[in-house]
């Protein structure tokens, strides 16, 4: 008994040794004594706090204590909901409601849902990897969208410091059940226009789809035995731009002035490749040669090889060799060029690139863009890539970060357009940057038009009237694009 009195008197006496309540001051309100202590709150500031005893401003203060560490913590170290909820906030200033309600259904759906209640620095690759999975097994927009929110919303901690490093840096662009593409013009289409005409006149955006989908319409109606003349635009990117801006005779003209498609093809052969080079050359030919198989008469073939002698200056046994033995064009071709590595290379940076990803940073400047330039206007091919994407994605009304992500087949341009966006680059003079761009681009662009003119000139020998009519043509072009360099 007495054993145990002595250890309840000294448990006692140290709970009181703990709660040592010290001395607060006092200030009188009102005729009524009060003590009163000062804290720092989460934020830095100063906070008074009061009560009538002693002990009751001790239980206060510990507790306020408890609930600003409780909030220091969760600054510095949020949940995986706690920042993607701040994250959704700061875009609320910069989206569409529209968007930002997309945002917040897929954030929730798919990275709130599987890592809410995760600390954003215990985050793992593996975890994200493990997360996107309901997303992969969706569409293949649901994914890129899924993947461009864990980019952007872990890039955004990275910038401030809340992560030692990017978790969501090597996750992979590519995923999702691939989209059915859907063909401008089908085989059971020119079956049932063949009874009824002889020729065909097509006439197809003017962006890098509808390019291709020239093409393939070409070929599917002269192997059907049709004639294909091409509608060239002028003045706007398709036929309702056009009669918008100037009017229906304009477009009459423009249709009276279809051009046959083996013109339309050499033109479109000359500009992208350098044909100035015996590898130039060779591509547009291998090219070209796709068009002459199409065609069900040999005396058109004859007359389309003679064509591509013309316009690039060949040689008409090299080209009919080369027409009757492609493999051996085809190896004499790669034999040229550098093996390429089996690792996928990094997008360089050229200055064309810089100029349409700062567009990315204010999308509203891509129409001031399309105003002045077009796809072929781009020498490089990963900027191409990209203003085809934007102009696609402006045409269907969905021109923002999570459209032209969806339809980016390239992985590594995905991922550097969404390192771009989150880390603010190019986001400072948006206006004067891309109007420099421009200014450069359209400039480059006459250059290169100029050396082809000039490389024409210099082989071409006028004899006949046609001759000299293409000599006036050329010298024409080539003084148009000379005061153009000049203003």
């Amino acid at each position: 008994k007495e054993h145990s009195f002595y250890w309840k008197g000294r448990s006692a006496a140290m709970a009181k040794k703990k709660e040592h309540i010290p001395n607060y001051s006092s200030t009188t309100k009102k005729g009524v004594l009060y003590y009163r202590t000062r804290i720092t709150d989460a934020d830095g500031k100063r906070v008074d706090l009061y009560a009538t005893t002693c002990e009751e401003l001790y239980k206060k203060e510990t507790e306020a204590r408890r609930v600003i560490e409780e909030l220091k913590f969760r600054r510095e170290n949020p949940t995986v909901a706690e920042y993607c909820e701040k994250w959704l906030l700061m875009q609320s200033a910069k989206v569409s409601s529209a968007t930002l309600k997309g945002y917040t259904c897929s954030v929730n759906n798919y990275i709130v849902k599987p890592l809410g209640d995760m600390y954003m620095s215990d985050v793992t690759t593996d975890d994200i990897r493990v997360a996107l999975i309901p997303a992969s097994q969706k569409s293949a927009s649901v994914y890129n969208k899924v993947n461009m929110l864990f980019k952007c919303i872990f890039y955004s901690a990275e910038r401030s410091e809340l992560l030692d490093y990017n978790p969501s840096a090597g996750i992979s662009a590519k995923g999702g059940t691939p989209a059915k593409d859907k063909d401008a013009l089908t085989d059971e289409q020119v079956r049932l226009v063949r009874p009824f005409t002889d020729e065909v006149l097509l006439s197809f955006d003017a962006d890098g789809a509808g390019q291709k989908a020239t093409m393939r319409a070409m070929l599917m109606l002269r192997r059907a035995g049709i004639t294909v003349r091409i509608i060239q635009l002028v003045g706007g990117k398709d036929p309702a731009e056009i009669m918008i801006n100037y009017g229906a005779e304009a477009l009459t003209n423009a249709v009276s002035n279809a051009i046959l498609d083996s013109d339309f093809l050499l033109s479109k052969l000359g500009s992208e490749y350098s044909v100035d080079t015996p590898e130039g050359k060779t591509k547009a030919s291998l090219a070209f040669f796709t068009y002459v198989d199409a065609l069900q008469s040999d005396i058109q073939k004859e007359s389309c090889l003679e064509q591509l002698c013309q316009a690039f200056n060949l040689k008409p046994e090299a080209v009919k060799r080369d027409f009757l033995n492609r493999e051996k064009a085809h190896e004499r071709l790669n034999n040229r060029q550098p093996s390429a590595s089996s690792q996928p290379q990094k997008i360089k940076l050229t200055a064309e690139l810089r100029s349409v990803l700062a567009v990315m940073a204010d999308l509203d400047k891509y129409k001031m863009m399309r105003a002045e330039l077009s796809a072929d206007d781009f020498e490089d091919f990963s900027a191409k890539q990209l203003f085809t994407i934007l102009e696609e994605c402006f045409k269907d009304n969905s021109l923002s970060l999570t459209g032209v992500l969806n339809r980016c087949e390239d992985g590594r341009l995905a991922d550097l357009i969404t390192s771009v966006v989150s880390l603010g680059e190019y986001r400072d003079n948006t206006g004067n940057a891309v109007q420099d761009s421009i200014r450069m681009i359209k400039r480059r662009s006459l250059e290169r038009r100029r050396n082809v003119l000039m490389e024409r000139l210099r082989h071409l020998s006028p004899v006949t009237a046609d001759d000299k009519e293409q000599l006036r043509e050329i010298l024409r072009e080539k003084m148009e694009i000379d005061r153009k360099l000049l203003q």
